[in-house]
């Protein structure tokens, strides 16, 4: 990597500060180039795309969405699903080494509802759930053979969030009106079923959202359904040990049904993306956590790169439009964007 670069200037050598190169008709600002050394590229040169939509399937009701945006292995992945009405909803993937030439959208070879995919172990896993039953389908390769392991009913939970790591494959999900986690250290073996919180009354289902191994810890965060919904995560150190609870936030209604959507360990901190307010400590076991509303409307994606934090917003009560919000830091000033509205 080129770090320290000088050009002649006036017949000495002046070290370059800020480069610029002509691109389009215009200056563009080099961060990153690549120069040829000792016959390979080495790191000097790199730009970034433009802004944009892209359109991965068309559908025509409200079933036509997006589960889940990846990125692992060299490639950018999205599931989801397309519907145009009499029961003609598909569940697709769609997938792209390079974000500028566009995506390959597949069917899914099984008509099941995917939730959550992830590269682990040299294989891409996909989290379905169907007719209360919960499936894995695997594959080494994206568009390769796809082949699925199917939970008995009793060991079904909807798989919300799907996580690998220390050599345990974990999911956390719903299971009844019970937030709940199952394991294995065999994607294709047995799995084991812990309730890690139950729902605090009888017409609500509480539910983990996300699962993450960082910082030494599996944490499960998502919501416990009671009159006055609570954002709940729960820690421990190896899946099959006990997990342990901890409360960061209560609603004061019993209407609210958002919680937890999101969780990220990063710079020492943990972050939450939650209904219309970010949650953060330091301390994974502390029962104060900061909020912060920087925004976006109901906050479903967060995400810590490139010495950012990044939150994805849903829209709130007043917005239809998806939003970006993102800061350097957790509690300073947030930049928001504006997607893309719903109508």
């Amino acid at each position: 990597m080129a770090k320290d670069v000088y050009i002649g200037v006036g017949g000495k050598a002046r070290k370059v500060r800020n480069l610029y190169l002509g691109v389009g008709g215009k200056a563009r600002k080099v961060k990153k180039a690549y120069v040829g050394v000792g016959g390979k590229a080495r790191l000097f040169y790199t730009s970034t795309l433009p802004p944009t939509t892209i359109e991965l399937w068309n559908g025509q009701y409200i079933l036509t969405c997006v589960n889940k945006v990846y990125y692992a292995n060299g490639y950018y992945v999205a599931i989801g699903s397309y519907n145009k009405g009499s029961g003609n909803r598909k569940n697709m993937l769609a997938y792209t080494s390079d974000l500028s030439k566009g995506f390959t959208s597949v069917e899914l070879a099984y008509d099941y509802a995917p939730y959550d995919i992830i590269y682990a172990n040299g294989y891409w896993v996909i989290a379905c759930y169907k007719s209360r039953y919960t499936y894995l389908l695997y594959a080494t390769s994206l568009n390769g053979t796809w082949r699925k392991v199917s939970f008995a009913y009793n060991k079904s939970l909807v798989p919300n969030s799907l996580c690998y790591a220390n050599g345990y494959w974990v999911i956390g999900g719903t299971y009844g009106d019970s937030a709940y986690i199952s394991y294995a250290t065999d994607l294709k073996g047995s799995w084991t079923n812990i309730k890690v919180w139950d729902s605090g009354f009888s017409e609500g289902t509480s539910e983990v959202r996300k699962v993450i191994y960082a910082d030494g810890y599996w944490v499960a965060a998502g919501l416990e359904a009671s009159n006055n919904p609570t954002y709940k995560i729960a820690y421990t150190t190896s899946p099959n040990e006990t997990w342990t609870t901890n409360n960061i936030y209560q609603e004061t209604s019993s209407t609210s049904r958002s919680g937890i959507f999101d969780i990220v360990y990063a710079n020492g901190v943990w972050a939450c993306a939650a209904n219309e307010m970010l949650l953060y400590s330091n301390d994974i076991m502390s029962s104060s956590w900061t909020s912060k509303d920087i925004g976006v409307g109901t906050q479903t994606a967060i995400i810590y790169a490139d010495g950012y934090w990044v939150v994805v917003g849903s829209g709130s009560s007043s917005s239809s439009a998806a939003k970006i919000g993102y800061s350097s830091t957790l509690a300073g000033n947030w930049i928001v964007n504006e997607c893309f509205t719903s109508y």
